[in-house]
């Protein structure tokens, strides 16, 4: 008896349902980079340890990542809703739409 990985027609079959799989999978999303530290220095260092409404510079130790969508609002822990800010802006924030926090306090709170 053979089993479905030996089957030359069922081999085909996994083999592209794994490549196409593969290239729907966007690893920046799929990743958290709010939990894991080495996920978080990645988004510091990229943003070159400044806050991103007021531009202040920071360290590693005073820097804190900003949900650009709240997680209360549906926002998720993906590189591509996360940014460096400073802690007073980070709070001020709280879980206001980015443009309306922008909008209200200027790009340099």
């Amino acid at each position: 008896m053979t089993i479905p990985d030996e089957i030359p027609i069922c081999i085909d079959i996994m083999s592209k349902h794994i490549s196409t799989t593969d290239e729907t999978i966007n690893r920046d999303q799929e990743l958290d980079y709010y939990n894991i530290t080495e996920n978080r220095l990645k988004i510091f260092e990229s943003d070159g340890y400044k806050c991103h409404y007021c531009s202040k510079q920071l360290t590693r130790f005073s820097a804190t990542l900003d949900h650009i969508q709240p997680v209360s609002k549906g926002g998720d822990n993906s590189l591509i809703n996360l940014v460096t800010a400073c802690l007073h802006c980070n709070a001020g924030r709280g879980n206001k739409l980015v443009m309306d926090y922008i909008a209200k306090n200027g790009n340099n709170s």
